[in-house]
């Protein structure tokens, strides 16, 4: 039997709309165990945040994944087993426009194709 998928122009919209959860999946073929995977938004740009304990030493990874403006941001920290968790590392993310100002959209911003952009606040 042979299957033909014709998926048509636009297919490359699904590659934009799964590849935060594309990175988060290759977190879970480490050798480490999972112990949070949230959902998340910083500045009301969606994205997700993973926790892992790495098997081998017992470090802990904390990493935020976000797609803003087509542009996959993966922000990963590692600090060894018994040490404070690097949670400034994830919360100081932010976004800015072309003219380096500080963006925060009105509501929820998902990187989606056809979708317009939500307002900033305060423009």
């Amino acid at each position: 039997d042979l299957a033909v998928h014709d998926y048509g122009l636009g297919y490359w919209k699904t590659d934009v709309r799964s590849a935060v959860v594309y990175a988060a999946s290759k977190y879970l073929e480490r050798d480490a165990k999972i112990t949070s995977m949230l959902s998340n938004f910083s500045d009301l740009v969606a994205g997700m945040l993973l926790q892992l304990t790495n098997n081998a030493d017992q470090s802990r990874t904390f990493t935020s994944i976000y797609m803003h403006e087509n542009r996959l941001v993966i922000a990963e920290a590692t600090v060894p087993r018994g040490y404070p968790p690097p949670l400034i590392f994830q919360q100081s993310l932010g976004w800015l426009d072309e003219n380096g100002a500080r963006i925060r959209y009105q509501f929820m911003y998902h990187n989606e194709p056809d979708v317009p952009k939500p307002p900033i606040r305060g423009r």
